[in-house]
């Protein structure tokens, strides 16, 4: 894990180059058992979708809805037992060729009035947000490849449930 201090967190909320999400609910896909953790914006224009492991999806439910066990969450028991809190996480489009971005994530926290970040993979921090209930700002180059288009399917086939279930 690559934790570092900053002098200042780029305020994502106030940038225009990022759009907030927050995780409204995770699917099931019956025919492969793959999960996906469903972002909608703030401004409720665009959905995406997020693969993560089984787990982490069960996991994000159960925090949704106050049944995770103790000490179910590691790297969140790790920042509340040092006093650090979970501010947001950012997704961020990294170039790596002229017309291709890679992307990169990091979560952003807090320490009286010290600022840090951690960079994780795209996923985890999506699934630790989740478990936090805390905002995920996304680069808005990066949101077409993951966009939801239309509806998420349902029935035979995928099964979903809101974040928080009702």
């Amino acid at each position: 894990m690559d934790f570092w201090a900053t002098g200042a967190i780029l305020h994502c909320r106030m940038n225009p180059a990022y759009s907030r999400f927050g995780v409204t609910g995770v699917s099931f896909d019956k025919a492969t058992g793959q999960s996906r953790l469903l972002l909608t914006e703030e401004a409720g224009t665009a959905r995406l979708s997020f693969e993560v492991e089984p787990h982490q999806a069960g996991e994000a439910i159960l925090h949704a809805n106050g049944h995770a066990a103790d000490g179910s969450d590691v790297l969140r028991l790790f920042l509340q037992a040092h006093g650090f809190r979970l501010m947001y996480a950012r997704i961020t489009a990294a170039p790596v060729h002229a017309d291709d971005v890679v992307p990169r994530a990091e979560i952003h926290y807090q320490q009286g009035s010290r600022l840090f970040q951690l960079a994780l993979q795209p996923k985890q921090a999506v699934a630790l947000c989740a478990r936090a209930a805390t905002p995920v700002y996304i680069d808005r180059r990066l949101i077409p490849g993951w966009q939801v288009r239309g509806a998420v399917p349902t029935g035979d086939y995928e099964e979903v449930l809101p974040i928080p279930a009702p």
